[in-house]
């Protein structure tokens, strides 16, 4: 069960990390763009 809940938790931490990526990064790329 402890173990689950790490393994989930650990994959939402890299699903944030990704979205935070791809956030930046679309606001670094508007300027370029515009």
């Amino acid at each position: 069960m402890k173990g689950a809940g790490q393994r989930d938790m650990g994959k939402g931490f890299v699903v944030f990390i990704v979205a935070m990526v791809l956030l930046l990064f679309g606001v670094l790329a508007v300027p370029l763009f515009v």
